[in-house]
Order: C-alpha cells, then structure tokens, then sequence
C-alpha cells in the first residue's frame, strides 16, 4: 500500500469511528435505556453524566447523579453557591483536604514534594 492509499483508509476510518456515538452504545452494552429518551434529550456528555448511577458508601440504594447533586445541594446550600467545582467546596472534602493535606496539581503542587526529594 503506497502513501496515498493509507491516509485515505485511515482517514475514512476516522470519520467511521467519529460518528458512532459511544454515549448510546455503552448504554447499549450494559443493558441500560437509551439516553435520547430520558433527561434532556441528547445523548451528550452531561446528559448522560446526570443518568449515571451513583450511591454514596454504605447505601444500598442507587440513584441518578442528578438526584445525588440535587440532595448534596439541600444538604450543604452554603457550600453549591460557592464558584468552582463542587468537591472543592463540600465541607466534608475540605476537612479531609486540612487533615491530611493536598497533593494535587493545583498552583502550588511542587511544594507537596519538596520534603521528599
């Protein structure tokens, strides 16, 4: 196969892979409703990040991430008016954050490793 002939396989290979939704056929897959016909409509990323199940340790009840989020908000409504994600502002994460301290790649992630080196 000369140059020519494989960008053209492979460029139609991309465009194959790029427009099958991988939203509806990991629904699909794992036995789960179609996206297009709950929440907003559209199989996209927050719609189906709303649909995901999730539940919280030591529950056995399932819930949707929408339902979760609604709740985390009528539990801590200081903390869901505060700008940024919402991880960062839950006072549960905060005090894990103030006990044992950060070592994400936040502004000053290097000082984290400084002891170490």
């Amino acid at each position: 196969m000369n140059g020519l002939s494989t960008f053209v396989l492979l460029l139609a290979a991309a465009y194959v892979a790029g427009s099958i939704n991988f939203s509806i056929l990991v629904f699909r897959i794992t036995g789960r409703k179609d996206p297009r016909h709950r929440g907003s409509g559209n199989p996209g990323a927050t719609n189906v990040y709303q649909l995901q199940m999730v539940r919280a340790l030591g529950d056995a009840d399932w819930t949707t991430a929408g339902d979760w989020t609604a709740a985390w908000e009528v539990q801590f409504p200081e903390a869901a008016t505060l700008e940024g994600r919402w991880y960062r502002n839950d006072p549960r994460i905060v005090a894990l954050l103030a006990e044992n301290g950060y070592l994400g790649t936040g502004e000053n992630h290097a000082e984290a490793f400084e002891v170490t080196r």
